[in-house]
């Protein structure tokens, strides 16, 4: 038996099925792409075009910027790092003039054990490292330093004037009594202008040439220090006092190639022994 034909339908006689089956044919949120008119790229291209443009330009300006301020970014945080090391040796230091001062009142206020107290105190700032041999080096580092003049230790009081004044010959030096101070005559007399009880006080006063570090930022530091304040130069402090410690910590080392920084920290206390005259000499 012949089968019939299918003719197919006319535009009006479309089923009411196939557009939906032509939905759902279509990817879920898929918008309709339009074409421009004689087979053109679809609009939006040349809009993601413009916007790729614009986010390569703003990335080349973020280049350009970066690159500029990194210099100064650089010089900032080196500047942090190197305060902070200068920092953290002030406050070695404070506790150093304490143990200096804490030597000299139990020991007749010689030298000889102050400095030996400074090493012992100030030894943790040079030391990087566990165990005895890096302990013995950062100790002779400290010696050598002293030995050098990057250390100095005055003894303020008493001073030559209270050993005129409060002296007691015993033998071949001369003290200052540290016995039953609180019988003794609490008038001020003399040059000293002091009583014995004010001789009895021991005063010291401790600098040390701390060495720079950080790179370009030392050689930024001295600069200031060296150099007066001009008009283009307002942010220099300089120079040091002729003939003070601080000139020759800055302007005059014994290293040439050595940075240095010069801090101070003082301390007083009571003395627990006699003040004896020739040790009060500070060399």
């Amino acid at each position: 038996m012949a089968q019939p034909q299918r003719h197919p339908p006319a535009p009006g006689d479309q089923q009411p099925g196939a557009d939906a089956a032509i939905c759902r044919s279509r990817r879920p949120h898929e918008p309709e792409r339009p074409q421009a008119a004689g087979g053109t790229a679809p609009a939006g291209h040349a809009a993601v075009r413009r916007n790729s443009t614009q986010w390569e330009s703003g990335r080349g300006q973020a280049m350009v910027e970066f690159v500029i301020i990194l210099p100064v970014l650089m010089l900032l945080v080196a500047g942090i790092l190197q305060f902070a090391l200068i920092y953290h040796a002030k406050i070695t230091l404070n506790y150093a003039a304490f143990e200096v001062a804490r030597a000299g009142s139990l020991n007749n206020a010689k030298m000889e054990p102050m400095q030996k107290a400074f090493v012992r105190s100030m030894a943790a700032l040079h030391t990087h490292r566990e165990g005895v041999p890096a302990l013995n080096a950062a100790k002779q580092k400290l010696r050598d330093e002293i030995a050098s003049g990057y250390v100095q230790i005055r003894l303020i009081n008493p001073a030559p004037a209270s050993f005129t004044d409060h002296g007691v010959t015993v033998g071949n030096e001369v003290h200052i009594p540290n016995d039953n101070l609180m019988y003794r005559d609490a008038g001020s007399t003399g040059l000293s202008g002091q009583s014995v009880q004010d001789a009895n006080l021991i005063k010291v006063h401790v600098g040390y040439c701390y060495e720079l570090l950080v790179p370009f930022v030392n050689g930024i530091l001295v600069r200031m220090m060296s150099l007066a304040p001009t008009a283009l130069q307002p942010e220099n402090i300089g120079p040091p006092d002729s003939g003070s410690f601080a000139e020759s910590c800055v302007l005059s080392p014994a290293d040439a190639d050595r940075k240095g920084f010069p801090i101070f920290a003082q301390a007083i206390l009571r003395m627990q022994s006699d003040p004896i005259q020739e040790s009060a000499v500070t060399p």
